[in-house]
């Protein structure tokens, strides 16, 4: 995975975490699934990268109310994933 698609992942990961500690369980349990992708390495399966983008692309759509900032970073991290060919 390219570094900054990882960088960029990492970031929203913590971003998830903070909201997930702010009560938000949809974004503990994001953060657990992006934490999951990370620890895959440099190669995770395709089935593991078609189920972190479904779970992402839901996320941007649970957390357009609640949390604008963090659906707009979460969309951010799809589209460096896609771009990167992930």
């Amino acid at each position: 995975m390219p570094d900054d698609a990882r960088e960029h992942l990492e970031e929203v990961r913590g971003r998830l975490h903070e909201a997930g500690a702010g009560g938000d369980d949809h974004a503990s349990e994001l953060a657990e699934h992006v934490g999951a992708f990370l620890d895959a390495g440099a190669t995770p399966t395709a089935d593991q990268r078609d189920d972190l983008l479904e779970r992402l692309r839901e996320g941007v759509r649970r957390f357009e109310a609640a949390h604008p900032t963090l659906s707009a970073a979460v969309q951010g991290v799809i589209d460096s994933l896609t771009a990167a060919g992930i």
